[in-house]
C-alpha cells in the first residue's frame, strides 16, 4: 500500500510539474521540488543537449527526472524504450543526479575530479530499449577533507571550491565530510571577551610570498599572501578573517547541500571536558545549520603522545565505562606499563561518547540527522581496542575509523579489526585517495583501495556497504586513483588491472598494458616511500621549522624509491608515444610532469641527506672546510628544489597544483635554508613563516605497519 501511495503521489506531481526545455530536450521533474534537481537540468543542457544536437532526438527527446521515495536503498539509474521518453531515477534528489550521470557515462562521457571528457560522438544507442539500475556497492560514498593545507580547496575562491563539489557528484559521489581543526572553520567563545577566532589557515603560518620573485611570478589570484583571495585583504584583521572563513566554509556546504550531498562535519575536541565538547558542537550546529551529521573524532594517535603506566590506563577507564570493562579481555589484554597515548585515547572516546548523549537531548540541535563517533589511531594494537569500546558502548551509532595512513595501512588494519558483518554495518571506514606525508610527490593508492573492497565485500556477503570517504588534497595529480574510489564505491569487485585497461581505452591510450605496468610501478613507489621514507614529503610548515627531516632519511632508500619512479616514467614516454587523443595525451603529460618532479624531489633530498654527519658535530660548530662542504650541498640540493618548483608550476591544472608549489617554497626550501645557516651561517634569504596558533598537527617519526 505504501508503495502504491508514493506512486500515485508522483504521477499526481509529474501531471502538475512544470516543463523545462533545454537545447532540444523536454525536461519534467516528479516527486520532489524543481528546484532540488537544479543541478540534474543544468547537467542536461551542459552536456545531453549538445550530445543529441544535430540527430533525429533533436527537438524528439524528453527527459523525466523522478524521484521515487519507495527507493530507499540509494540506487538509480534510466529507463527508456525507443530512447526518446527517458526516465532517471532515484529515491532522493542526488540518486536521480547519479542516475543522470549514469546515462552521460554510458553514452561515452568521462566524468573525474579534473571535469569532463566528452566523446567525440555520443553512443545514442545507450538509449535505445534501455533499463539501467545501479544499484551502489557503498550506500554513502564520498571524500573527506581535513581543509588544512595549502593544496587542498581551502585556498580556493569559491567558485572553483564549488566546482570542485560538481564534479564529485559527477563521479556519483553522495556524501562530503569536513574536518575543522581548532582555529580553523569555527569560532570558540572563550569568555566574555576573549574568543578563539577561525581562520587560522594552515595551522597558522602566514604564507607570505613576498620574498619570492618566482611565487608572484605564477600566483595570479594573490597579491602577497597565499590564501582564499577574497580573505586575503581582510588577513591582518582577526575578526573579520574569521567572519570570511565561517562565511566561506558556510556557503560552501549551502552549496553541497543544494546538489544533494549528505554533509557530515567532522571536529575534535581533544583533551576535554564533556561540557566544552558539547558546547563546540552547539557552536557547529548553529554556524552551519544545514548538516546532516556531526562527527566528534578524536585526535590523531600515533604513539608519539604521554606515556603512562598500565594503572593509569585501567583508571581512565574507569572515569568513563562500566566496572565491566575491565573483564573484558580485548580492551584489557592490549594494556602495557609505560605505553603512549592509549589513556588519552580512552579519554577523548569516553568524553566524546558522553557529549553525543548530551547533545541528542538536546532540543536546540534536533536537525542534526546523526551523531558519529569517530577515531583516528594508528597504533596497531590501540585502534582495534579503541574500536571495540565505541562500538560497545555506544550502541545504534555509527563508528567511523581512520585505523592508519595511507590506503595500505588502512587496508591491513581493517582486515584485522573490522571482522563482524554487523560491526560493518555501523562502521563509516575512512581511507586514503593521497597521503599527506608524500605531498610533493605523485601517488598512487590503488592497490590498497582494491585489498579494502576486497575485504569488506566478503564480509558484507553481498550487502550494500554502509559508508566508505576518502582523505584527500591534490585534486588532478590524484585523477586516476579519485576515479578507481568512486568505480569501488559503485560496483563490486573492481580489480586494478580491469580498470587500468578500461581507464586507458575511455582515455584514447592504445597500449593498455605498458600503462598499467606504469600505474604499478607508481604505486609500489608511493607504498615503499610510505613505509621506508616516513613523511619525507609532509607539507605542514612546522614539520621544517628547525631543518627538517632531511638527515632521517637513509639514501639507499631513497635511491630505490627514485628508480621506481624513473622505470615509471619510461613507460608513460613509451606510452604517450603511440597515444593520439588529446584527453589522453593531456593525461599523460601531467603524469610525466610530476614523476620528474618526483624524481627531482627526490635527488634535492638525497644531496641534502648527506649532511648527517656535519649534524653530529661535537665540537661545536664545523671547521671552514667542512661548512664549505656543507654549503656546496645545500645549495645544490636548493637548485634541484626550484627546478622542482619550475617543472611543477609548467602545468598547473587547478589551483591545488598552485598550493603545492607554495608549499614547497614554505616548508622543504625553507627548513633546508634554516639548515644552512645553522651549518654554516649563511644567512636566511627569506622570513620565516609566522605561527600565530597554537594549533599543530603530530609528526609521526615512523610508519607503523600493520
Amino acid at each position: 500500500m505504501r508503495h502504491l501511495l508514493n506512486s500515485l503521489c508522483i504521477i499526481l506531481f509529474c501531471l502538475a510539474a512544470p516543463v523545462v526545455r533545454a537545447a532540444g530536450v523536454k525536461t519534467t521533474c516528479s516527486g520532489c521540488e524543481p528546484g532540488e534537481l537544479a543541478f540534474a537540468r543544468s547537467e542536461i543542457d551542459a552536456f545531453f543537449a549538445p550530445a543529441i544536437a544535430g540527430t533525429e532526438l533533436e527537438g524528439n527527446c524528453r527527459i523525466r527526472l523522478e524521484c521515487d521515495p519507495s527507493i530507499d536503498d540509494g540506487s538509480f539509474g534510466y529507463r527508456s524504450e525507443d530512447g526518446r521518453r527517458i526516465t532517471v531515477y532515484g529515491g532522493d534528489p542526488i540518486s536521480v543526479t547519479n542516475g543522470l550521470h549514469t546515462l552521460l557515462e554510458r553514452m561515452g562521457f568521462l566524468f573525474d575530479i579534473t571535469g569532463v571528457t566528452r566523446p567525440e560522438r555520443a553512443d545514442l544507442a545507450a538509449l535505445d530499449h534501455a533499463d539501467v539500475r545501479i544499484r551502489p556497492n557503498v550506500r554513502w560514498r564520498g571524500i573527506r577533507q581535513h581543509v588544512n593545507f595549502p593544496m587542498d580547496i581551502s585556498s580556493y575562491p569559491i567558485d572553483q571550491a564549488k566546482r570542485y563539489l560538481e564534479n564529485l557528484v559527477r563521479m556519483r559521489f553522495n556524501k562530503f565530510v569536513v574536518h575543522s581543526y581548532i582555529f580553523m572553520w569555527h569560532e570558540e567563545p572563550v569568555s566574555q571577551d576573549s574568543t578563539n577566532y577561525a581562520g587560522s589557515f594552515f595551522y597558522g603560518h602566514r604564507h607570505d610570498f613576498s620574498d619570492s620573485p618566482f611565487l608572484k611570478s605564477v600566483n595570479r589570484e594573490n597579491r602577497s599572501i597565499f590564501c582564499i583571495p577574497d580573505i586575503e585583504p581582510c588577513y591582518d584583521d582577526v575578526p573579520e578573517r574569521s567572519k570570511r572563513a565561517v562565511a566561506w566554509m558556510g556557503e560552501l556546504l549551502d552549496y553541497a547541500k543544494s546538489l544533494g550531498l549528505y554533509v557530515q562535519f567532522s571536529y575534535e575536541p581533544r583533551h576535554s571536558t564533556v561540557e566544552r565538547a558539547v558546547r563546540l558542537g552547539q557552536i557547529i550546529a548553529r554556524t552551519y545549520p544545514r548538516i546532516d551529521a556531526l562527527e566528534l573524532m578524536t585526535e590523531e594517535t600515533g604513539g608519539w603522545g604521554p606515556s603512562y603506566t598500565a594503572e593509569e590506563v585501567r583508571t581512565k577507564l574507569l572515569e568513563f565505562f562500566p566496572s565491566d570493562v575491565l573483564s573484558d579481555t580485548l580492551v584489557m589484554n592490549a594494556i602495557r606499563d609505560r605505553q603512549p597515548d592509549m589513556a588519552e585515547l580512552y579519554h577523548q572516546i569516553g568524553t566524546n561518547m558522553e557529549a553525543i548523549r548530551r547533545m541528542e537531548c538536546d532540543p536546540g540541535m534536533k536537525g542534526i540527522r546523526k551523531f558519529v563517533l569517530g577515531i583516528y589511531c594508528s597504533i596497531p594494537d590501540q585502534v582495534g581496542p579503541a574500536y571495540h569500546l565505541a562500538l560497545k558502548y555506544l550502541p545504534g551509532h555509527d563508528i567511523s575509523i581512520m585505523p592508519s595512513h595511507g590506503s595500505d595501512g588502512v587496508a591491513a588494519a581493517v582486515e584485522r579489526i573490522v571482522s563482524d558483518p554487523a560491526d560493518l554495518r555501523r562502521t563509516q571506514i575512512y581511507s586514503w585517495i593521497e597521503f599527506d606525508g608524500l605531498m610533493y610527490m605523485q601517488q598512487n593508492a590503488i592497490d590498497g583501495l582494491e585489498r579494502l573492497f576486497g575485504h569488506v565485500e566478503r564480509l558484507g556477503g553481498g550487502e550494500m556497504l554502509h559508508s566508505i570517504c576518502f582523505n584527500h588534497w591534490r585534486s588532478a595529480e590524484n585523477r586516476t586513483t579519485f576515479r578507481f574510489a568512486a568505480d569501488a564505491c559503485l560496483s563490486r569487485g573492481v580489480s586494478r588491472g580491469a580498470f587500468y585497461e578500461e581507464y586507458a581505452r575511455r582515455l584514447g591510450i592504445r597500449d593498455a598494458e605498458t600503462y598499467a605496468e606504469a600505474m604499478r610501478l607508481i604505486n609500489e613507489a608511493d607504498s615503499y616511500a610510505t613505509v621506508n621514507l616516513g613523511n619525507i614529503g609532509f607539507c605542514w610548515v612546522g614539520a621544517w621549522s628547525n631543518g627538517g627531516l632531511f638527515t632521517w632519511m637513509k639514501r639507499e632508500n631513497i635511491d630505490r624509491c627514485s628508480a621506481l619512479y624513473a622505470a615509471a616514467g619510461v613507460r608513460i614516454a613509451a606510452v604517450r608515444a603511440g597515444t593520439r587523443s588529446l584527453p589522453g595525451l593531456e593525461y599523460l603529460d601531467l603524469l610525466a610532469n610530476r614523476i620528474d618532479c618526483s624524481i627531482l624531489y627526490l635527488e634535492a633530498f638525497r644531496h641534502a641527506s648527506a649532511l648527517e654527519p656535519f649534524t653530529r658535530s661535537t665540537h661545536g660548530s664545523l671547521s671552514e672546510q667542512d661548512r664549505a662542504a656543507a654549503a656546496s650541498l645545500c645549495n645544490r640540493s636548493l637548485r634541484l628544489f626550484d627546478r622542482y618548483m619550475e617543472l611543477y608550476a609548467s602545468l598547473m591544472p587547478d589551483r591545488g597544483s598552485l598550493g603545492t608549489v607554495v608549499s614547497v617554497w614554505f616548508a622543504p626550501v625553507h627548513g633546508l635554508k634554516v639548515l644552512r645557516n645553522r651549518l654554516t651561517g649563511i644567512p636566511l634569504e627569506q622570513q620565516a613563516p609566522v605561527a600565530e596558533s597554537a594549533d599543530e598537527p603530530p609528526l609521526p617519526i615512523l610508519y607503523q605497519t600493520n
